[in-house]
């Protein structure tokens, strides 16, 4: 039976669910049963108990909480499911998402539209005003895929001219509020399209033509509350007058141009602009268009090959390290270098080359939030998404490698050069960036050689630069970081092959599926984190055990060097390397509990998580692997620099530290050459030093551990490129 099946799938695979919507969706489905009693078992949003429906014959449904350790009873020994059923339970799923889209009041003539049309969802409602005359009201209905775009003026134009298999309509429904004739109307509504389409006249006759013949079939006159339905395609318009289909004005362009009419920076009516954009820019909003775009993509398209799907629960947005598991690197492939999935908590968008004439000067990646995603499908969603920097776009990433070498003032000069036609303050302040990126690289000798790593890291505030994973500044101007980022996505983008790469990458019906379920699983853990105070152990082991079948090894790039995905009980949260100057000395990996890895969204985040030693985080650990011979002394010495500014006790207690790395070393020969590894076990009681596997004893005092901690994760940490 569909629902006996549909609930042991859901208990087998515990897909986490929003409490609202596992009851709507039990609901739902329970009209499939023909058994007396069923149950259903899924997890709440925030893990804390299991959902048991249970449905008695001829009455409503009753929800109770069954605690993880309840017997779900026999019921749960069911059958896999079989497609048929998966897919009813994914419409019943998108049934009960839909449930929660409203109707759209336009609020100046108290006309009201419907949350869908057709299979098109709502996206807003405006005014047409003609001086103070309010002619008509008018709403814009789209596909799934243009909901997540709608967070702005700019990539919701984009998004809706853009007519392919994602969004291949996009529906305008005017109601009128103000009498007027078959000819006035059309004629209006024409000259409004003219200037926005290349095509011949000819065109827009005959689409007048269709507007005239509807009006006149109900007496010549657009009187008030008739209504008119415009459907863009990329074949042209479809025009509906009453509910009266009247034909086609089948015309490549014609439906960009009539989308246009209503979308750009001259849209007759700016309030359905507003309204599109203030419906589904917030927090909530765009969580819940991600979720309709990830289950509309995973239903509709159909089977799908082994290896292919997408989870059910990454489709579903429940479980982001599963979703994560399914991103790849991507290779450049004029220069071959190869650029990880995530960097700290942004994603890969794409990678491409810059080249001046023949000569390929560096690779390059961006990485982003997964909202920018999402907006990937265009050069102009992308570009707009990427220098957005608000809540769900803080922060987007550039990661340059070169692949040929370039003195300090050459580089700086180049990528100054492309930062100054962008921004409109002052010279002053790119040339402040400038200085820190001929910092950077004159810290490692003033030659920017193949290998050399330039970060940019733009934001609202400005532009971070790291160099080889030393932070050599921020240069704070308000408009830089939008700027920087301009230089990369804009029309004259320095590297069109990296614009390229982001479409391609994400533009697909799968990839446009994977983002929006990326960002849908990112807004419900910011929300889990931020509202589960006093997690369960049984949430905890739940939380551990999803982990425990996605991690894997990481491998420092700079170093070759692999770190393992576990260590005792604890995770692999990111890998870095220690330089001084341009010699690598030690590679280095973090190790922390799971909520730590909930926590790095952020540098302060993951910094103030890893030191904050409590029930759920008992022990942060570093593995340093030696890539340089260092005497004992030298090393401890190096260690103790690090952690004396950082702690706030004696200096005799690092000198303890210090002791215990000496003894280490020495026990094996010492010297830490090459190959040497150490353990620091950071704790709320001090530092555990281990040499090589052997455990050298314990520096116990308070303070001691999180001070440590801070010496790789805090603003000034001695490897600024760890980080999954």
């Amino acid at each position: 039976m569909v629902f006996k099946n549909i609930a042991a799938e859901r208990a087998t695979n515990r897909i986490s669910v929003q409490t609202s919507r596992a009851l709507s969706t039990a609901r739902e489905l329970s009209r499939y049963s023909d058994e007396p009693r069923r149950i259903l078992l899924d997890n709440t949003s925030r893990g804390l108990f299991n959902l048991a429906l249970l449905l008695d014959s001829g009455s409503e449904p009753q929800l109770t909480l069954a605690t993880p350790d309840d017997d779900p009873g026999e019921d749960v020994e069911a059958a896999e499911p079989s497609e048929e059923d998966q897919k009813t339970a994914k419409l019943a799923e998108l049934k009960a998402l839909e449930s929660e889209l409203k109707p759209i009041v336009e609020h100046s003539t108290g006309i009201s539209f419907e949350p869908k049309l057709n299979g098109l969802y709502l996206v807003g409602a405006g005014v047409r005003k003609k001086s103070i005359v309010k002619v008509y009201s008018v709403a814009m209905y789209s596909s799934p895929t243009l909901l997540p775009s709608a967070s702005s003026s700019t990539s919701l134009k984009a998004a809706a001219q853009k007519m392919d298999d994602l969004n291949a309509a996009v529906t305008f429904l005017l109601e009128m509020v103000y009498s007027i004739t078959a000819e006035k109307i059309a004629s209006a509504i024409a000259e409004s399209i003219r200037p926005r389409y290349h095509g011949p006249q000819t065109d827009i006759a005959e689409l007048e033509t269709l507007i005239v013949k509807g009006v006149n079939e109900f007496g010549g006159q657009a009187s008030k509350g008739t209504s008119f339905q415009f459907e863009c395609t990329c074949e042209g318009v479809s025009v509906s007058v009453n509910g009266s289909p009247q034909g086609s004005a089948n015309f490549g362009g014609l439906g960009t141009a009539l989308v246009g009419v209503f979308t750009d920076e001259n849209a007759v009516s700016p309030s359905l602009v507003d309204s599109c954009v203030s419906t589904w820019s917030d927090k909530k909003a765009q969580a819940l268009a991600g979720s309709l775009l990830a289950l509309s993509s995973s239903i509709g398209s159909g089977d799908k090959a082994e290896g292919e799907a997408v989870e059910d629960e990454a489709e579903l947005g429940n479980d982001l390290v599963a979703l994560e598991s399914e991103l790849t690197p991507l290779q450049e492939y004029a220069t071959s270098v190869t650029f990880q999935p995530k960097l700290d908590s942004l994603y890969l968008v794409g990678a491409g080359v810059r080249k001046k004439s023949i000569v390929k000067v560096y690779a390059v990646a961006m990485y982003s939030s997964a909202q920018v995603l999402v907006a990937s499908s265009s050069q102009d969603t992308l570009h707009s998404a990427a220098r957005s920097f608000d809540e769900l776009t803080p922060t987007t990433t550039f990661i340059l490698e070169m692949v040929y070498s370039a003195s300090a003032e050459k580089i700086a000069g180049a990528i100054a050069e492309s930062v100054k036609p962008r921004y409109r303050g002052s010279e002053s302040d790119v040339a402040s960036l400038e200085s820190l990126i001929a910092k950077g690289v004159n810290s490692i000798g003033g030659q920017a050689v193949k290998g050399t790593i330039f970060r940019f890291e733009c934001s609202g505030e400005g532009v971070a630069v790291i160099v080889n994973g030393s932070h050599q500044g921020d240069a704070k101007f308000a408009g830089l970081g939008g700027a920087f980022v301009d230089v990369f996505t804009d029309a004259e983008a320095v590297s069109p092959s990296l614009v390229e790469s982001c479409i391609s990458t994400w533009s697909t019906a799968k990839a446009q599926g994977l983002a929006a379920s990326l960002n849908l699983a990112v807004a419900n853990s910011s929300d889990e984190t931020s509202t589960t105070l006093n997690p369960s152990e049984d949430d905890q082991s739940s939380a551990n055990s999803s982990i425990d079948a996605h991690a894997k090894p990481l491998q420092d790039y700079l170093t070759g060097i692999a770190f393992e995905a576990k260590l005792d009980e604890l995770y692999l949260a990111g890998v870095g390397v220690r330089k001084k100057s341009i010699v690598k000395v030690y590679a280095v990996a973090m190790y922390a509990s799971a909520p730590v890895l909930k926590s790095t969204i952020s540098q302060s985040t993951l910094n103030t998580a890893a030191r904050t030693f409590d029930e759920l985080t008992r022990v942060t650990s570093f593995v340093l692997h030696m890539t340089y011979s260092v005497g004992a002394e030298k090393i401890a010495s190096a260690i103790g620099e690090s952690v004396h500014p950082r702690y706030s006790g004696s200096s005799e207690h690092i000198k303890v530290l210090e002791t215990l790395i000496i003894d280490g070393v020495n026990k094996i020969g010492g010297q830490a050459s090459k190959g040497t590894t150490f353990r620091f076990d950071c704790d709320l009681d001090g530092v555990e030093v281990s040499v090589n596997g052997m455990s050298q004893g314990y520096a116990t005092f308070d303070g001691l551990g999180a001070a440590f901690v801070d010496v790789f994760t805090d603003e000034n940490a001695v490897s600024q490129n760890s980080g999954r």
